[in-house]
């Protein structure tokens, strides 16, 4: 049976799904490590008395672990504000046949087979279809729906791609 609903994607899911994307790929994982690294080397110059090389070390820290959120935070919501695609209420159906997307007449299907691998996350459940594109499902406007919805996706992707999934 199909899982049907509504969904309208606001600045939090997006910025969710941002700081997911981002944190799970290689960019975020780099910016991490080398905001750690920073904190460590602070700490090794105030340890031996080096404070102007520690000061310049939590602005780095400061920037890898605190500005890239930020900016993330920024992006989300300027995506929000211009484009069409996220503003406006999509209708979702998850069915045997794949994921239907409908809008004003226009519906896309996409089979389950071109799903690549599926995260969640407190806020969203993020379908990829290739590395960048992306179905944003809000878990809230899912309802009484997201445990069906949960059991269709796991009926229909392999186990190996989902990541969270409850």
């Amino acid at each position: 049976m199909p899982v049907s609903f509504q969904i309208t994607l606001s600045e939090d899911h997006m910025y969710d799904f941002l700081l997911k994307h981002y944190y799970t790929h290689t960019g975020g994982i780099v910016a991490t490590t080398a905001g750690i690294l920073s904190i460590i080397l602070a700490g090794v110059f105030i340890y031996t008395g080096n404070f102007t090389q520690s000061g310049i070390w939590i602005m780095t820290a400061f920037i890898f672990l605190y500005v890239n959120r930020k900016t993330l935070k920024s992006k989300a919501r300027m995506q929000v504000k211009q484009s069409d695609m996220i503003n406006k209420p999509l209708h979702c159906e998850l069915a045997d046949k794949g994921v239907v997307i409908s809008r004003d007449g226009e519906v896309v299907t996409n089979p389950w087979e071109d799903f690549t691998k599926v995260y969640t996350t407190k806020k969203v459940v993020i379908l990829y279809v290739g590395r960048v594109r992306a179905f944003i499902l809000p878990k809230e406007q899912m309802g009484e729906q997201y445990q069906a919805a949960v059991e269709m996706i796991r009926k229909h992707i392999p186990r190996k791609k989902i990541r969270g999934l409850k």
